[in-house]
């Protein structure tokens, strides 16, 4: 779908519904069944949007176009320097998490609002140049792709497995409280950001290839 307007109004929708119905239900089997439901599908929105400036930077040098998307990146991580810090000073003497997905589910309509107001610049791609539903299958079953696939589920799925235990562990055996993870989170952002610029650095003058292998290999 060269046209993501669409499929990001739907997730972004998915993510208004799904964030909305575990805050106002405060139940734990609506909660499992949409955090492997919706909740997930809402969050391809972050890869959508940036699949979408990918295409707007078709114009610019290879190396110019991943500085520009790791300096957006970076942007967007200023965010989660200031929300995790807000959120967990909102909630400091709450018992109860379930504001979160309030937040969660205002933030989805904020995009949904957003970006049903932009069109796109660029004309859709020519029919003769697009796969069919099964021809992509196919491509994505290649060695070369597949391999590619497998390396970025691997850091996906590390870097999932941290962010589940980390505030578990910090309001378990370290003794922390919930404010104690947003001001980590925040910390984390903020570290964040040099290091994008830094390999933003590296990628115009190497590879991103290059790049991805030694990030992984230090993750």
């Amino acid at each position: 779908m060269t046209n993501r307007k669409p499929l990001v109004l739907w997730l972004a929708a998915c993510g208004v519904l799904g964030y909305g119905l575990i805050y106002w239900s405060a139940n734990m089997v609506v909660f499992m069944i949409l955090m492997l439901t919706l909740v997930p599908l809402t969050r391809a929105v972050f890869s959508l949007l940036f699949s979408g400036i990918r295409r707007e930077l078709d114009g610019f040098e290879k190396g110019d176009a991943t500085a520009v998307n790791s300096m957006l990146r970076a942007i967007f991580a200023l965010s989660w320097i200031l929300v995790p810090g807000i959120v967990a000073w909102w909630l400091k003497d709450s018992v109860t998490l379930a504001p979160i997905y309030l937040v969660a589910a205002i933030a989805s309509l904020v995009i949904l609002a957003a970006y049903s107001t932009i069109t796109h610049s660029k004309a859709a791609m020519p029919d003769a140049n697009r796969l069919s539903f099964f021809a992509t299958l196919k491509l994505l079953g290649s060695s070369s792709i597949l391999i590619r696939i497998l390396i970025v589920a691997l850091g996906n799925g590390a870097h999932a497995l941290h962010s589940a235990l980390h505030p578990l562990i910090m309001t378990g055996p370290v003794g922390g409280t919930i404010r104690d993870v947003g001001i980590f989170a925040g910390l984390l952002a903020a570290l964040e950001i040099p290091f994008m610029l830094f390999w933003a650095h590296v990628a115009q003058r190497r590879s991103i290839s290059f790049a991805l292998s030694v990030a992984l290999l230090i993750y």
